[in-house]
Order: structure tokens, then sequence, then C-alpha cells
């Protein structure tokens, strides 16, 4: 985990985020709070698979926004 999170936060330096989506209730917290911390994301929980639809619609608005803004 610590070389994927230092990963993370190399990555976002360069201006590049990274979120991440724990599925279910067994997912490594650990891992996909920090390295969505550290690379400038969102760090996202979801329990039920029709819930990958809004947080992916979400992470593309906020894209969108953020191209548009540049």
């Amino acid at each position: 985990p610590a070389t994927i999170i230092r990963q993370s936060k190399e990555m976002a330096s360069r201006h590049l985020s990274t979120s991440t989506i724990g599925i279910g209730n067994d997912f490594n917290e650990e891992l996909l709070i920090p390295m969505a911390s550290a690379g400038m994301g969102n760090a996202w929980h979801v329990v039920e698979s029709e819930d990958i639809q809004k947080v992916l619609v979400s992470e593309l608005k906020g894209m969108t926004a953020q191209v548009g803004t540049n």
C-alpha cells in the first residue's frame, strides 16, 4: 500500500488525480482512502453494483468541469 499511495501522490504532482471505489463491505480501506487522498481524488464506497454508475457520472462531471475551467 505505501508504494501505491506514494505513486498516487507523485501522479497528483503532475496534475493527474486518482479516485478510488471500494465495492461492498470487504474492501481495503487502508489502501483506497489514503490512495485517493494522496492522489487528490475522491474515495467512494458503494454497496450495490448499480451505485457504480452514479460514482462514474459524478467523476466524469468533475473532469468535464475541470477541463472547461482550464
